[in-house]
């Protein structure tokens, strides 16, 4: 059974339906009944292609929303100096370390000993009959004790930074390589020279590398 269509008052005019579509096909006039099927299935498609359509633009809008609001480049920059002054701050810590270690392993005990060196031949000298020959004996014990103090010390600051790096890292490195128990061969190019903490760096990264070497050959 058909449907029978709308009846119109007498002397109206029937305009057709407009339907609004999407680029390129923009608008269509539906006159007749078959002249809805294009329609449809713009209709449809658009359906199916809404979940896409949706995510590219909260994607876009996402995008926008981090460009404005998000970290821009004077905050990273200041986040990277943060994490630059952190390394530094614990490089300086183990380098205190280091030399407290140092000094109380090496120069402070070897002082010690000069001290009690000194005390025992003042002793013999201050008492009735001076032995000569042990007095002798313990000040060259506490002149050997003091010069090997000063070997400490200045190990302790050549650890700080190496004077030998004053002439340059090539310079540097190739003192390591002249003092070294194995043969050791040095290629150096650097053209421009580098920071005085990249040298210092490297000069300790060559001295380790060269000291393991002479270890397990």
């Amino acid at each position: 059974m058909g449907a029978a269509p709308v009846p119109a008052p007498p002397g109206a005019r029937l305009g057709p339906l407009v339907a609004v579509t999407p680029v390129p096909f923009g608008t269509l006039d539906i006159r007749t009944w078959p002249g809805t099927f294009p329609v449809a299935a713009i209709g449809a498609a658009l359906l199916l292609a809404a979940p896409w359509l949706t995510r590219a633009a909260v994607a876009a809008d996402g995008w926008l929303i981090r460009a404005l609001l998000g970290p821009g480049t004077l905050a990273e920059r200041v986040r990277q100096l943060e994490r630059t002054r952190a390394l530094a701050v614990d490089d300086s810590a183990a380098v205190l370390r280091r030399v407290e270690r140092d000094l109380h392993d090496g120069a402070q005990v070897r002082l010690a000993a000069l001290a009690m060196n000194l005390g025992m031949a003042r002793d013999k000298a201050g008492g009735p009959s001076p032995d000569l020959a042990a007095i002798r004996e313990l000040l060259d014990a506490a002149r050997h004790t003091a010069a090997g103090a000063l070997a400490g010390l200045r190990d302790i600051a050549r650890g700080i930074h190496p004077p030998v790096l004053d002439s340059g890292l090539a310079d540097a490195v190739g003192s390591l390589a002249a003092t070294s128990a194995i043969p050791v061969t040095v290629r150096a190019d650097v053209p421009q020279r580098p920071a005085p903490a990249i040298e210092s760096i490297a000069y300790f990264c060559a001295a380790e590398l060269v000291a393991n070497a002479i270890k397990h050959s």
